[in-house]
């Protein structure tokens, strides 16, 4: 929602004060968008070789990390200017979470019982576990303080979790009634200290390397949500967020949590979210878009973009996120979006044209123009900055396309069109009278 993002200050609690000048100042804001500006998100596609979905994630710095999903296991060197697959033992499982210790140590786990580990940064790997598929434990959490000391948890029955101090040489298999559902994320700050998180509420810490876990005082009342990861900045502050959206801090290391906000995506839930600093985090869930906030998860903005399973900063400007069919997008401006004033001089991927009748009574045509076949959305807008639905969204190839747009139950009034790839957007207006 660009225009909205521009008027920020404009808005409390999601609701827009504006008088008549201002409506009028508001207008003519948004016409000088659609005719004068391109729009240009700053997270850029990688090239990675890859369909498989993706979403595990881990950098050892700008230009070296690692990211897993189903089948799939590719590192880069360069800060994503290419990625190398590195599955060379063929193992195509699900692999859920990975994590590069250093340049040589690499753990990543998977679904059906799968524990793998390389020491040679990826060049080989070893087998540590890895079960029949459809069948056995799957790991969805996986945590190392160091190369010899981690935790590794997911889903059993009856529940349970391992830790290994010697590498993976050997494990622990230690049965636990608190982790009673399936444990998706863990974080420690120490051998003996530790946080968890997971579906149907899980939420405990350990003081004594996990041995016992104990309930954490995280304000979500009688509702049992859905924790998918934990994001900390240091050895006290983190932050959480609920699959429902809900997105809580903590500054005593997960002793006690303050309830912020909810991230305002209109889909259902989120999957992600990762913290640089105190102030800066971003997090990704199934509508594609970036959620970012610049103020300690107070509130929330959608940056644009597409495709997002999982998500990691390295600092407050270089951060990469993973999606579906092998989707991997990089910034390096923090995903802040650009404005060119002179589009003339941009290249296009592609062109919102004709839309015909309009103003239209219920029924439209829109035409646009694909220069560039990749993955598009078409949104539609009223008039406040609020996306009323979404279109499209999926591939297109190159070439003219007409979308016949019916829309039977909006009222009258103005409304925009947002057509985007992950690179810009192109806004046009239309007029609905009933």
């Amino acid at each position: 929602m660009i225009y909205r993002e521009l008027l920020n200050p404009l808005f409390i609690n999601g609701s827009l004060l504006i008088n008549t000048n201002m409506k009028i100042l508001l207008y003519v804001l948004l016409m000088s968008l659609c005719l004068y500006t391109t729009v240009s998100s700053q997270w850029i596609q990688q090239s990675t070789g890859t369909t498989a979905d993706l979403g595990g994630i881990s950098f050892l710095n700008e230009n070296t990390g690692y990211v897993c999903g189903s089948g799939a296991i590719i590192k880069t060197t360069n800060g994503g200017t290419n990625w190398l697959n590195v599955n060379t033992i063929n193992l195509y499982k699900p692999f859920t979470k990975i994590q590069a210790i250093d340049e040589n140590i690499v753990y990543c786990v998977g679904m059906f019982n799968t524990i793998i580990k390389s020491t040679n940064g990826g060049v080989n790997w070893t087998i540590l576990r890895n079960g029949p598929s459809g069948t056995g434990i799957s790991f969805f959490a996986l945590y190392f303080i160091n190369s010899l000391t981690g935790w590794i948890g997911g889903q059993a029955d009856p529940p349970y979790y391992f830790k290994t101090t010697n590498g993976g040489a050997s494990f622990d298999s230690i049965p636990t009634s608190e982790l009673n559902s399936r444990v998706n994320d863990f974080y420690f700050k120490d051998a003996n200290i530790g946080l968890s998180c997971g579906d149907v509420g899980v939420f405990r810490k350990t003081t004594n390397g996990g041995l016992n876990w104990n309930y954490v005082n995280i304000p979500i009342g009688t509702y049992l949500p859905n924790f998918n990861n934990l994001s900390f900045i240091n050895n006290n502050t983190g932050f959480t967020c609920t699959e429902a959206k809900k997105v809580f801090k903590t500054t005593d290391f997960g002793s006690n949590w303050d309830s912020l906000s909810y991230i305002p995506n209109i889909f259902p839930s989120i999957y992600h979210i990762s913290f640089s600093s105190e102030s800066k985090g971003w997090a990704v869930g199934p509508g594609y878009d970036v959620f970012h906030t610049t103020n300690g998860g107070l509130n929330w903005v959608a940056q644009g973009g597409w495709n997002g399973l999982g998500i990691r900063f390295i600092n407050d400007t270089v951060g990469y996120k993973a999606g579906n069919l092998g989707a991997i997008y990089k910034t390096t401006n923090g995903g802040v979006t650009t404005f060119i004033s002179n589009p003339s001089t941009v290249i296009k991927d592609f062109e919102l044209k004709n839309i015909y009748p309009n103003p239209f009574n219920s029924q439209t045509n829109i035409g646009y123009n694909i220069a560039k076949s990749g993955f598009y959305t078409l949104e539609l807008f009223n008039s406040l900055g609020r996306r009323e639905k979404t279109l499209i969204n999926g591939f297109r190839n190159s070439g003219e396309h007409i979308y016949p747009l019916n829309e039977n139950n909006l009222t009258s009034g103005v409304y925009f069109l947002k057509l985007s790839n992950s690179n810009s957007s192109a806004i046009r207006k239309l007029v609905l009278i009933k």
